[in-house]
Order: C-alpha cells, then sequence, then structure tokens
C-alpha cells in the first residue's frame, strides 16, 4: 500500500483523497496525445475482390436443393433457376459490386 506520494510541486501527501488525485493526474497526462494521429487506411494497399462469374452463380444454384419453402424473401430456388442465363448473368453483376 502506498503511504504517500510526492505532488507536482515537490511536497509529500500522506492522505488518501491527495495520493489518489495525484496518481489520477499523472496518468491523465502521461495517456494525453499531443497530437492527432490519423488511423492508417489498412484497406489502401488491398486489391478489390475478383469478379463473380456467371458460371459461379449457375453452379451455387445447381447445388441448392429444390422444393424447399423459400426464405424471408419468398423466392424459392426454382424461381432462381428458371431465371435461366439472364438472372445469373444479372446476380454475378450484382454481387461484383
Amino acid at each position: 500500500m502506498i503511504t504517500a506520494m510526492k505532488n507536482e510541486d515537490g511536497q509529500r501527501e500522506t492522505k488518501r483523497e491527495e495520493i489518489n488525485e495525484i496518481c489520477k493526474r499523472f496518468y491523465s497526462n502521461l495517456f494525453r496525445l499531443p497530437v492527432t494521429i490519423s488511423p492508417p487506411n489498412l484497406l489502401e494497399d488491398l486489391d478489390p475482390p475478383p469478379s463473380v462469374l456467371i458460371n459461379e452463380v449457375r453452379n451455387a444454384l445447381k447445388e441448392m436443393p429444390m422444393g424447399k419453402v423459400p426464405g424471408k424473401d419468398d423466392i424459392s430456388v426454382e424461381i432462381l433457376y428458371a431465371g435461366g442465363y439472364t438472372l445469373s448473368k444479372a446476380s454475378a453483376k450484382r454481387f461484383s459490386t
């Protein structure tokens, strides 16, 4: 347990409240940054993700089970599959941007 500390003027303090205040001021000043540092842009040096290919969309649809209940969007796999090349092309474009 710390029983005494010197304040900024060099005077010895023994009261718990004063010791706490000395510590508070010390660490507040220690961790206060005199300049603003902007965070690095971590995405700056990354290559953009590759485009989704039409065949990737079509293959993904082929792997999805038919006859299942549609999800929250109420679109079944059969509807997506029936869209054929046109819907696969539009989906690939949408997923690539």
